[in-house]
């Protein structure tokens, strides 16, 4: 990286500090560990076509640069080692997409590319990779080819393929529980979150931590206070907690207004990755609120507030201070 572009670096990542400056970092809660909770976002806007369409060509090379930047790497296959040091030959990875709005899903042009450069750099058995989601029809309808034979990367839906885990309930609130998916419960040995830039009515944010509403069999049951404690609650698990390795944001476009459904309404062009899922969410709330104060409208920071809560449970941190945010521009 020259001068230059290192400067526009810096530059771009104070913009974010100053915007999360006026939407308010309200909590001090941090990881305990002292370095900062690494957030890396690659924007490029070769990434949309000039139809508005996902342009892999472009995509890959952004793919490559989150991941190494992620981990401190200089190659895609060292980052993955990073990802996962203990993969083993039998292990099964989960690439849990969100699929729910069919305007704006999480691209193929990104969760596929993004599963088979982990295919490509370890040598893994593409059939022991599974792009799943709720149903097989929203994934259909998103773009993306059903495949449940022992060829190929699967992709699969949990009402049609695999059901929920009937001996495995996760408690989300007081005298609430829900059962998780069995691809998440029994099929997957680890977990890479591929979630959606978008507002939410109620929760005021949808992204890594409510992408799990896709994997658990009652999420009507855990939208009252905001989603919270629910959202904590749930990603609290270790079914999720532990088996989740990498979060890899798909905010090539993004909703600021009227989410989770709908067309998208603008293009932030960015990949987002990290490994906190409390700074993942804190930094698409942030960017999700910078777009509404520039469209006139309120912030949604008072509604999310299950993201301080998450901080205050050990999920990771919110304190702005705490986050090391790079923003990398490619084009």
């Amino acid at each position: 990286m020259n001068a230059d572009s290192g400067r526009r670096d810096f530059l771009k990542t104070t913009t974010l500090g100053a915007a999360a400056a006026y939407v308010g970092a309200h909590s001090t809660h941090t990881l305990e560990a002292a370095d900062k909770s690494r957030i890396v976002r690659i924007r490029d806007t070769r990434m949309l076509d000039s139809a508005g369409k996902v342009d892999r060509a472009a995509v890959k090379p952004a793919i490559v640069q989150a991941l190494t930047e992620l981990t401190g790497t200089d190659s895609v296959k060292d980052a993955w080692m990073k990802v996962f040091p203990e993969l083993k030959s039998t292990d099964v990875v989960g690439f849990k997409v969100n699929c729910i709005n069919r305007y704006l899903p999480a691209h193929p042009g990104v969760a596929i590319p993004l599963a088979e450069s982990l295919v490509e750099a370890l040598d893994v058995n593409p059939n022991n990779i599974i792009i799943w989601d709720r149903t097989a029809r929203e994934l259909s309808r998103s773009g993306y080819e059903l495949n449940k034979s022992d060829k190929g990367i699967r992709v699969m839906g949990t009402k049609e393929d695999s059901e929920y885990d009937s001996g495995r309930n996760i408690i989300v609130n007081d005298g609430v529980t829900v059962r998780p998916s069995r691809i998440l419960s029994g099929m997957c040995t680890y977990l890479v979150n591929i979630p959606v830039l978008k507002d939410h009515g109620i929760a005021g944010v949808t992204f890594s931590m409510k992408n799990h509403y896709g994997s658990i069999d009652n999420p009507r049951a855990c939208h009252r206070g905001n989603c919270n404690p629910y959202l904590p609650n749930l990603n609290s698990d270790t079914l999720v907690r532990e088996k989740t390795k990498l979060i890899f944001g798909d905010a090539i476009q993004g909703i600021y207004d009227g989410g989770p459904h709908g067309s998208p309404q603008w293009a932030q062009n960015e990949l987002i990755a990290g490994f906190d899922t409390v700074a993942c969410d804190y930094s698409a709330m942030i960017l999700i609120d910078k777009k509404r104060k520039e469209m006139g409208l309120p912030f949604i920071a008072a509604k999310a507030g299950y993201i301080n809560d998450a901080a205050e449970k050990g999920l990771g941190t919110n304190d702005i201070n705490k986050i090391d945010m790079r923003l990398i521009e490619r084009g």
